[in-house]
């Protein structure tokens, strides 16, 4: 896998890194985080670069998944769309009165939420999609998204900046082992 993402890095650039930012802050869950280590790894004269793209796509993304969890759970004038009623009848557990008591809750929490999010591993568009449901301040939302992404990313690079020396015998060592037939 390593292998075939750095080709992809050779290839086409940081637009795949992009791509995938933009996916995992909106919709579909991706391990942007090891790929965005992947492409460090590969060329580590790019460092400035991918961080910049994996920042941008992550903060696209995120408002991407915002305004789907905004529009695709509530009508215009509020109320609750017939999507989400439809979740509310069909699945088990959740109700109307759940999303009030956790709408209230991420309402009360949102800043710590989203911050505490852009630091862990988590798909970030599950939060994306929840901000937009509770209807979080969107302006705000972008600041808390853009600062959260940006402290993660650029310490992520920081640190592969620090240990580059150490992370390319990694490198080399895996691609060995690889060539020997050997699996990591």
């Amino acid at each position: 896998m390593v292998e075939r993402i750095s080709g992809i890095a050779a290839r086409w650039g940081v637009w795949p890194l992009l791509i995938c930012a933009f996916a995992d802050a909106s919709l579909v869950p991706m391990p942007v985080t090891a790929i965005f280590m992947i492409f460090i790894i590969s060329n580590s004269q790019k460092v400035l670069k991918y961080t910049t793209f994996v920042i941008l796509g992550t903060l696209a993304g995120s408002l991407a998944g915002y305004f789907i969890g905004h529009f695709a759970w509530l009508k215009p004038n509020g109320d609750i769309s017939a999507l989400a009623q439809f979740i509310a009848d069909n699945i088990p557990g959740f109700s109307v009165d759940f999303y009030m008591k956790y709408s209230s809750l991420f309402n009360k929490w949102n800043i710590w939420v989203l911050s505490l999010a852009g630091a862990t591993p988590i798909p970030y568009g599950f939060f994306s999609i929840a901000s937009g449901i509770f209807n979080i301040n969107v302006f705000a939302f972008g600041i808390i998204t853009l600062v959260s992404q940006s402290a993660k990313f650029v310490f992520l690079a920081l640190i592969s900046s620090k240990f580059r020396y150490e992370l390319n015998r990694l490198k080399i060592l895996f691609f060995t082992r690889r060539i020997k037939g050997k699996t990591v």
